[in-house]
């Protein structure tokens, strides 16, 4: 699990940042919103409190697993499916390949 705390003007900004810092995509991870922001004081520039997020991604190995495999076969110019199951204690990455992409 990785988590990081951001902080921004807004909290769309925050998260953002989040999402950049862990390098995954926003469907992946998990937001909590530790401060709202705030504009107080005078004129709003003294006493403006920012936003401040808890971003956290859990690694999915039947994720981690696929995008290895895909870029492997990618790699070697072959097409393949993948399907990941996982039982109680055990993940199972069946992969089917289709063709050569470059055929010589």
């Amino acid at each position: 699990m990785r988590v990081v705390e951001k902080t921004a003007k807004t909290v769309e900004e925050a998260i953002a940042a989040g999402v950049q810092e862990l390098a995954v995509d926003r469907k992946y991870v998990q937001v909590e919103i530790l401060e709202e922001p705030t504009k107080k004081g005078l004129f709003g520039l003294f006493g403006t409190k920012f936003a401040k997020v808890r971003v956290t991604y859990e690694d999915d190995p039947g994720l981690l697993a696929t995008v290895f495999i895909q870029t492997i076969c990618k790699a070697m110019g072959v097409k393949a499916e993948t399907q990941v199951t996982k039982d109680s204690e055990n993940w199972h990455v069946n992969t089917e390949v289709s063709h050569l992409i470059n055929q010589l």
